[in-house]
């Protein structure tokens, strides 16, 4: 097994080295900064072996940390601020959350490219592999999460043996939830690789999220001594998996069969068949819906009828995320009216609700939608390509988009002023307007900055697929904005952070659309 697993490692590293190769001379490519490959170049294959390693140590604690941080900095504050002891409402945060994340991920069967290489075309044996990576993921686990654990819960006034027991809680729920999928396996030979996870799962993943917040939210917490029992009881039970899993008689199949699958979905991933395929379903469900183009003519009509017939697409999921949005709002809003302590002041909610919004925006979405069954072919014409069409319908669209994303970002504005009300502290009157206004201004921002991003790096292929360095880069900075304001800036001022939200996005809005003007009729272009 030890062989199996060196062998393994050295591919799956192989594998990273190779695909960072790719990525460089993808980018110096057109910058045109070396005159040979950068796959004889010794020291940039140094450079990626180096970044490979790098990328394995994050892989082992960055996600750990996140998770710590994020939860401490989200469920610990508000905790505080309602009179509950913040060491039980972390045990009681993680203890839910932990559950919900071992069914998201089971480690055992969840398979890459490189396990595709490893068992079906260099045939290893199968058990070694699947066992020795578990153990590896094991151990990566209580490593990246133990001194986390023992940092955070010092401050929290809890012991290192607590801390230990909860480093090892995730990788016991992980045994029990693989000894299961191996039960359901040996009774029925069902899986999916592409998809691991069913349908009924997904409600008890949400299910117990929303309770290990939803808990601290409304005041409650479960009692130390009963939480750590609990983790006890599953680490207990995580133990006694590990005859069964050792005893699996049927890895080479169900890990073959797994690879392959995984293989097949990313082969047709990049070839854009998947996403087509879904456009597709949607389009043919919405053609007849085109009555909201009629009396139009020109690009008019021809926007006009892309959102008719792409209306299952934009507006189900605007529809679903605004639900989700609304019932948390009526959950905050009852909250704060039953609760019997004072609660936190709402506009610390305000840098959660621009996390909220990046998830929730459909600007990303629309503009491949657009790419691949518009403009992908419109692009080939050269009167769509000239400065006044491309401005014209640069305009249509973001009148689309910002009706999308005003929908949820009202429902969140709303929630925010109602909060603010019944919170019944002293605010000037013009509080209210401007944090309503402020987070309307941030559906348009994502609005304007997707659209513009499109136009301006314009990052599909032919098959629909993203492939551009610079967008990446600036949807991962948004993200990484978005985040660290979220969890860093939990006690904003109402002037500061509305205020400068509503600054900000008319100033990047008129920027983005100005160089939409200025530039796009140059870089809208079609990519190969």
């Amino acid at each position: 097994m030890r062989e199996t697993f060196l062998i393994s490692f050295r591919l799956k590293t192989v594998y990273r080295v190779n695909m960072i190769l790719f990525g460089i001379r993808q980018l110096v490519s057109k910058l045109r900064i070396f005159s040979h490959d950068v796959f004889g170049i010794r020291w940039i294959k140094t450079l990626a072996v180096v970044l490979a390693g790098i990328r394995e140590v994050l892989g082992i604690f960055l996600g750990k940390l996140t998770f710590i941080g994020l939860m401490f900095a989200v469920i610990i504050g508000p905790a505080a601020a309602l009179n509950i002891t913040p060491d039980t409402s972390f045990l009681t945060a993680y203890l839910f959350l932990t559950l919900a994340g071992a069914c998201l991920d089971p480690w055992m069967f969840s398979f890459y490219r490189h396990d595709y290489y490893a068992l079906v075309l260099m045939r290893m044996n199968a058990r070694d592999r699947a066992l020795s990576g578990f153990i590896y993921a094991v151990g990566g686990s209580i490593v990246g999460l133990l001194p986390f654990l023992l940092v955070f819960g010092s401050r929290l006034g809890l012991p290192w043996w607590t801390a230990l027991i909860m480093a090892l809680l995730p990788s016991a729920v992980k045994s029990l939830v693989t000894a299961g999928q191996m039960a359901y396996y040996r009774r029925t030979g069902g899986f999916n690789a592409s998809k691991p996870i069913g349908a009924l799962t997904w409600p008890l993943i949400i299910g117990l999220a929303v309770i290990g917040i939803g808990l601290v939210a409304l005041g409650w917490a479960l009692p130390r001594g009963v939480a750590l029992v609990v983790m006890l009881v599953l680490i207990v039970g995580g133990v006694a998996a590990a005859p069964a899993i050792l005893r699996f008689a049927y890895y080479p199949e169900l890990c073959k069969r797994g690879a392959t699958q995984t293989v097949e979905v990313l082969d047709s991933v990049k070839k854009g068949a998947v996403q087509r395929e879904q456009m597709d379903k949607a389009i043919r469900l919405d053609a007849a819906d085109a009555s909201s183009a009629r009396g139009k003519t020109g690009l008019a009509y021809l926007n006009a009828v892309f959102i008719a017939r792409h209306r299952k697409i934009l507006w189900g999921a605007t529809l679903r995320y605004s639900a989700l949005c609304a019932f948390v709002v009526v959950v905050a809003v009852v909250a704060y009216l039953v609760r019997p302590v004072p609660m936190p002041d709402p506009v610390g909610f305000m840098p959660a609700m621009l996390f909220a919004m990046y998830f929730v925006n459909r600007g990303a979405v629309m503009t491949q939608a657009m790419y691949a069954n518009c403009d992908h072919s419109f692009l080939t014409y050269p009167f769509y390509k000239q400065p006044k069409p491309i401005l014209e319908l640069f305009v249509l669209r973001l009148v689309e988009i910002v009706k999308l994303n005003l929908l949820p970002a009202g429902i969140l504005g709303a929630g925010m002023v109602a909060l603010m009300a019944i919170e019944n502290a002293v605010r000037p009157f013009y509080e209210y307007p401007l944090a309503f206004a402020a987070m309307l201004l941030i559906g348009v921002f994502f609005s304007v900055h997707y659209l513009a991003l499109y136009y301006l790096l314009q990052p599909y292929t032919s098959e629909a697929v993203v492939k551009s360095y610079p967008y990446q880069l600036t949807t991962g900075l948004t993200y990484l904005a978005c985040y660290f304001l979220a969890v860093y800036y939990t006690n904003p001022s109402l002037l500061v952070f509305a205020g400068g939200s509503l600054v900000f996005c008319v100033l990047y809005s008129v920027v983005a659309c100005m160089a939409v003007f200025r530039f796009a009729p140059r870089t809208f272009r079609l990519k190969a």
